[in-house]
């Protein structure tokens, strides 16, 4: 009778735990395939280099399962200042289609990659508008399944304080299937680097480095696909893309730590890559720090030299941005 019973209470408690069990599975199957994220990213950086003008603009927007948000993050460098702007922050999205860049409170985003784009910002004391022309794609990190991913370059102008402003603007579109970005992602960016740099030849020059552990990220968040851990492109205008072999050197020459901070942030970098090798240096930054970690965007400026040809050495600028 006892053995009976054991097996009898076993039985039972098997009848409770699996339906839970298949629930918990089923509904975070659920929740894993249908969220999503979508993401353009514009960076415009002026040719005026002694009174640089960048502006960085992102619009995201996803959906968790069960809701549709956005996000707007917005900063502009210009007076030799950097600041960010007003209406950072969540949003509605009132449509399910994510494609469309839907108007956050300050800011909005029209257009298409074939007509160009237009983005208008008013925030009180800060009005700009950047308009683009036609795009042209250069480069595409990533092109999964669930991750799509591209680098396109346009000529655009920034009107800011009555004042106009040319230069060059990259858009980076992002999809990603599956990905939920109301939660915390624990490790999926370290010691990542993005460069967003222009030569005084016009030419331009992307290139990212992320030192996450991939396969551990995969594996905890339960990803199929992950973005590319490094890649970087190199084109003149009117020219073919040129992709920049990998793995590329990456050195950071000098570095600081924040106030409080547990972590250092790069100052200048000597970077290897085909063209030649970029000496960079951090003109100025603006940050969203804490103890732990924080995101930093630095206006960045240097030369890019080649040895064998030192009459062909480059002044080059543009944008930064560092993820402890």
């Amino acid at each position: 009778m006892t053995n009976y019973w054991k097996t009898q209470s076993v039985r039972e408690l098997c009848a409770i735990l699996l339906p839970l069990y298949l629930l918990f599975v089923s509904s975070f199957s659920h929740a894993e395939s249908n969220s999503a994220y979508y993401s353009d990213r514009f960076v415009f950086r002026g040719k005026d280099v002694q009174n640089l003008v960048v502006a960085v603009l992102n619009f995201d927007r996803g959906y968790d399962g069960s809701s549709y948000h956005g996000e707007f993050f917005g900063s502009v460098f210009h007076n030799h200042q950097w600041s960010f702007l007003e209406g950072n922050g969540m949003y509605r999205h009132p449509s399910k289609d994510l494609s469309i860049i839907q108007p956050s409170y300050f800011a909005r985003a029209t257009g298409t990659p074939q007509t160009g784009f237009k983005v208008r910002y008013d925030g009180g004391d800060l009005t700009f508008t950047l308009g683009s022309a036609l795009e042209r794609v250069i480069y595409m990190p990533d092109h999964g399944h669930k991750i799509r991913r591209s680098i396109a370059v346009a000529e655009a102008v920034l009107t800011l304080g009555g004042r106009v402003h040319h230069g060059e603007m990259i858009h980076e579109p992002l999809i990603w299937k599956g990905f939920d970005r109301t939660r915390r992602h624990k490790g999926l960016f370290r010691e990542y680097q993005g460069f967003y740099l222009l030569t005084e030849q016009g030419r331009e020059i992307y290139l990212y480095q992320n030192k996450a552990d991939i396969a551990q990220v995969m594996k905890n968040h339960h990803f199929s696909e992950m973005l590319s851990p490094e890649g970087g492109v190199s084109v003149l205008p009117r020219q073919r893309p040129l992709l920049l072999p990998r793995p590329f050197s990456v050195q950071v020459t000098e570095r600081t730590r924040p106030a409080f901070a547990f972590y250092t942030i790069p100052q200048r970098w000597e970077i290897t890559t085909s063209d030649g090798v970029l000496y960079l240096w951090s003109r100025k930054k603006i940050a969203k720090n804490w103890f732990y970690g924080g995101y930093y965007l630095m206006v960045v400026e240097g030369v890019l030299k080649r040895k064998e040809q030192p009459a062909t050495n480059e002044r080059v600028w543009g944008v930064a941005e560092y993820v402890p």
